[in-house]
């Protein structure tokens, strides 16, 4: 009894599965659906979600992926606006937009050979987009050491939207991201290419040199300025102090006027102390000034200055 019970359970669920299967499906979030009556598309497309259906051949379901598919493309040579042959290999997303077109041009194809056919028809628009928007650049938008002058933005826009316009008519299909992804040469233009580079970075050297050369000048000249400044005010103070000491020395100078004796020994004992600065022996005639100092010693008279002739000695100034 109970295996005749498990029999009609697991009968009724593959009975409910097959209905389900015949008369409902669901569209994923990443799909796109077209129901056809009769081998005839509808124009009102599934959402996202359960829907019913009449059982094929009444009503079929054809599901597409709605994901942005990334495929690369290398196209042949092109001139550009100023006759330089490039090569270029571009990066394209794209996805299907209009479930009906694509329908009608690939809902026949098996699964997984779909998006490959819709790839090569669309190729086409795409290289001649890129030839035709790369005929109205200079090589210098595309390779230079400026970024300034780069124009990569403006060229994959016009590039994309060239291609756009007739795919999504065409095919229901939309590109929605072009990207540059390499750029090659011919040798010979590879070789222009790399002399013109050579020549920009000569000429930036050359004016980096230049700006620096200007600023040196103008350090070389502010210090010169400084220097003289500094040396004018050094002298004007060795001025004012030699003058001082002038001043101070004139002083003295009455005294020593009233006592030669005295200012006779005193170059005398300055004399031997330039002489004697080091350890040195030395073989000297006593009768020789300054060395008479030594047997004769100091034979003058000194005689005292007065209060007025005494001279005032100043603080010398700090600073």
């Amino acid at each position: 009894m109970r295996k005749h019970v498990l029999t009609v359970i697991v009968g009724v669920v593959v009975g409910v599965s097959l209905l389900l299967y015949m008369f409902a499906f669901q569209v994923r979030e990443s799909e796109v659906a077209v129901l056809l009556r009769f081998g005839k598309a509808s124009s009102d497309l599934p959402q996202p979600g359960y829907h019913f259906k009449l059982p094929w051949p009444i009503e079929e379901v054809r599901k597409f992926d709605s994901r942005i598919n990334v495929s690369e493309g290398r196209f042949e040579e092109t001139p550009t606006r100023d006759k330089r042959n490039i090569t270029l290999s571009l990066c394209v997303g794209w996805r299907v937009s209009d479930p009906l077109a694509f329908n009608q041009n690939f809902g026949r194809l098996a699964e997984e050979d779909r998006m490959q056919q819709a790839w090569n028809r669309v190729e086409g628009y795409v290289r001649d987009s890129a030839l035709a928007v790369m005929g109205q650049h200079d090589l210098n938008e595309l390779v230079s050491v400026d970024r300034d002058k780069l124009k990569y933005d403006a060229i994959e826009d016009s590039i994309l939207q060239a291609s756009n316009d007739r795919a999504k008519k065409t095919y229901g299909i939309s590109f929605v991201l072009l990207k540059l992804r390499r750029l090659e040469l011919p040798e010979s233009a590879t070789q222009n290419v790399y002399k013109r580079m050579i020549a920009e970075r000569n000429l930036e050297a050359t004016k980096i040199q230049q700006e620096g050369l200007a600023n040196a000048t103008v350090i070389r000249a502010n210090a010169t300025t400084e220097k003289e400044k500094l040396l004018a005010r050094a002298r004007s103070e060795a001025e004012a102090l030699k003058g001082q000491g002038d001043a101070e020395a004139a002083q003295h100078f009455g005294v020593f006027a009233k006592n030669p004796a005295l200012a006779i020994y005193l170059r005398k004992i300055r004399a031997l102390q330039e002489t004697l600065k080091t350890k040195t022996t030395i073989i000297v005639d006593p009768t020789i000034p300054p060395f008479d100092l030594f047997s004769q010693g100091f034979t003058g008279t000194i005689n005292k200055p007065s209060v007025t002739e005494a001279p005032a000695v100043s603080p010398r100034p700090t600073n």
